[in-house]
């Protein structure tokens, strides 16, 4: 059973790491991300700061804390324990593409189009892995140890990742925070990251393909 001083811990050291997120997410990432396409000539193609720049604070950041307070073999980067995971998951990511065009009407900027980019596709493959390992593979493992109870740290993963979307309209916000949510408990249902990053993928392999401007 935790003691008081236990518990308090706890709740330190996870308040302590997710302001570390708030904070590298607000003034670090997007900081270094610029300045590494600057080094390099300045225009870099969009798939390709997907896969090399986007994330590189976070990355580096997360694994470090991760590390330190969990050990990096207790993020999630296992195989899932059930194999339906996988079918789960991409249906997941189907189901959630009818929501975000929902968003997208209420807002008044729902365009439709058939338009697959299999570059952004490729980009979009290494950057969801990226969010999902850092805000659902070390973020919720970290949580999970320090606080111990499954919707509080589903929760609160799940409003830190919507930091890196407060540029979307509140309906797709929504969407963001609901499908973080759901991807925050297939991760913890199944022990690995893997359905949800699939769902992930799906999802935006679909939206980016049919909705302008997402």
């Amino acid at each position: 059973m935790q003691t008081h001083a236990t518990r308090l811990r706890g709740l330190v050291v996870a308040a302590a790491v997710t302001a570390t997120y708030l904070v590298v997410g607000a003034y670090v990432n997007l900081p270094l991300r610029e300045a590494l396409k600057r080094a390099v000539g300045g225009h870099v193609p969009y798939w390709l700061d997907h896969i090399a720049f986007m994330l590189l604070a976070y990355l580096v950041v997360a694994t470090l804390l991760a590390w330190k307070l969990v050990g990096l073999g207790q993020t999630y980067l296992r195989r899932p324990t059930d194999l339906r995971a996988w079918p789960i998951g991409a249906a997941a990511g189907v189901l959630i593409v009818p929501f975000i065009g929902a968003a997208l009407a209420a807002g008044g900027a729902l365009k439709l189009m058939f338009e697959p980019n299999f570059l952004l596709m490729i980009g979009n493959v290494f950057s969801n892995f990226y969010e999902e390992y850092i805000f659902r593979g070390t973020l919720l493992a970290i949580l999970m140890k320090y606080l111990g109870n499954k919707p509080v740290a589903i929760t609160i993963s799940a409003l830190v990742f919507c930091q890196g979307h407060l540029h979307f309209p509140l309906p797709l916000l929504l969407v963001v925070f609901l499908s973080a949510l759901l991807w925050g408990a297939m991760v913890l249902r199944y022990q690995s990251v893997w359905p949800a990053w699939l769902s992930h993928c799906v999802m935006d392999f679909i939206s980016d393909s049919i909705f302008q401007g997402v």
